[in-house]
């Protein structure tokens, strides 16, 4: 069915590549739930049944058995869906329709978010064709109400409350997607930009969070909270236009490096190893780096990064300048962030260690190929969505960071090299 919803463009024109795609979500060995509703749905239909119940197993998590009673087998060679044909179709969708699909393979690369009243659908760059357009449609994130087609059995979540602090958010939301497209900025310039942004938005919703609620306090003084994300916003806006950051942005070049690229590679090493194409991706960065043990890594391997980064990753960058703003806009729209995030900077922690681990895998492959075209460089951002972008592992890391003192605004800045 059709719903009318907040979408970027490539949403509102997305259409599944089926046996075309490279490496489509079947082929992967993910775990592929089986909700409840769907459960029932084999249950109750007896030929539905005949056909799903031998690739079913009972999924016997105490965590996620309610939502999700039981999984579908993988081929034991290749690890994908059981129910995957030899030509690439689906077997319940070519004998039941869509309508039987489980929410997992209905749904996927597609994620919801209640935006007040508003819907708004963005997609996973773990997706292949979804990687292929955030690299190259400059406006890929150009949002619009649009009719999408939906599931048929999808239930959206209720609308979200509007109070101050999410007003206050909503705003910040805005401002950040704006300033990130702002494209008479270099991107690094835009995101140092919104570094500077983050703290002081923290501290101004703190302030907010400790004053009564507007829906307690006189008109006048609701208003005025109204406003003060926006004044702060409006404030940033005109320091852009005036140059004012640039100015600042060259007394940072000459500030003390970051350790925070050293961690990130100290990470990476200790990723563990697979036999998967992500692992492939890890092992040329770290050869190209010319890091192979622990030992190796020090400050002069974050500045043979950097020179790499200029020399062959910068080509491919500005081949398609709009890249990385498509796919850290595109990661906000996601996880909500600020709207999700009850304290700022963890949330943009997350989007900017994301940000630099992609752009250092990037720059390693780029080195390793010596040079970087869209094949490789959608292949990688795929694959880095499928085991790294929502990976416990980055989860460590963003612990670990925290750990080091790593996590504020002020190390991502200096990691920028503006």
């Amino acid at each position: 069915m059709k719903k009318e919803l907040l979408a970027p463009k490539y949403a509102r024109e997305f259409m599944c590549t089926g046996p075309k795609c490279p490496e489509d979500c079947c082929q992967e060995n993910w775990t592929i739930n089986i909700d409840t509703k769907t459960y029932e749905l084999y249950q109750k239909d007896l030929k539905l049944n005949a056909l799903v119940m031998p690739h079913m197993q009972v999924n016997n998590s105490r965590q996620t058995k309610d939502a999700n009673p039981a999984t579908f087998k993988h081929k034991p060679v290749t690890g994908g869906c059981s129910l995957q044909l030899a030509n690439g179709l689906c077997k319940i969708q070519k004998e039941f329709g869509e309508k039987a699909l489980s929410a997992t393979c209905a749904i996927y690369p597609r994620i919801y978010n209640a935006l007040g009243s508003d819907q708004l659908i963005s997609m996973s760059e773990s997706c292949p064709e979804i990687a292929k357009v955030l690299i190259t449609d400059p406006v890929a994130l150009q949002l619009e109400f649009g009719e999408v087609n939906v599931w048929d059995r999808m239930i959206f979540q209720n609308e979200t409350e509007f109070n101050t602090q999410y007003q206050e958010r909503y705003h910040l939301l805005q401002g950040l997607i704006s300033i990130l497209q702002h494209r008479k900025l270099s991107f690094e310039m835009r995101l140092f930009v919104c570094s500077l942004l983050i703290p002081r938005a923290d501290t101004l919703l703190q302030q907010l969070n400790s004053e009564p609620d507007s829906s307690e306090a006189n008109p006048s003084e609701a208003d005025n909270s109204k406003q003060s994300m926006k004044a702060l916003l409006q404030n940033f806006y005109t320091l852009i236009d005036d140059g004012y950051f640039n100015n600042q942005a060259n007394q940072l070049n000459n500030a003390e490096p970051s350790g925070l690229d050293l961690v990130i590679l100290q990470d990476l090493m200790t990723e563990k190893k697979q036999k998967n194409e992500f692992s492939l991706i890890l092992a040329k960065t770290l050869l190209s780096l010319g890091a192979t043990r622990s030992e190796d890594l020090n400050y002069e391997t974050v500045d043979k990064l950097q020179a790499l980064r200029s020399q062959w990753l910068t080509p491919f960058e500005q081949e398609y300048p709009h890249a990385f703003e498509n796919i850290v806009v595109n990661w906000l729209l996601q996880s909500l962030f600020p709207i999700n995030n009850i304290r700022l900077a963890d949330g943009w922690l997350n989007i900017t260690t994301r940000y630099l681990l992609l752009r250092t895998l990037l720059t390693g492959v780029a080195a390793f190929n010596q040079g970087l075209n869209l094949k490789t460089a959608t292949h990688c951002l795929y694959h880095f969505g499928r085991n790294l972008s929502n990976s416990g592992q980055l989860k460590r890391l963003l612990l670990e960071l925290v750990g080091k003192g790593q996590n504020q605004p002020a190390a991502f800045i200096r990691s920028l090299k503006l």
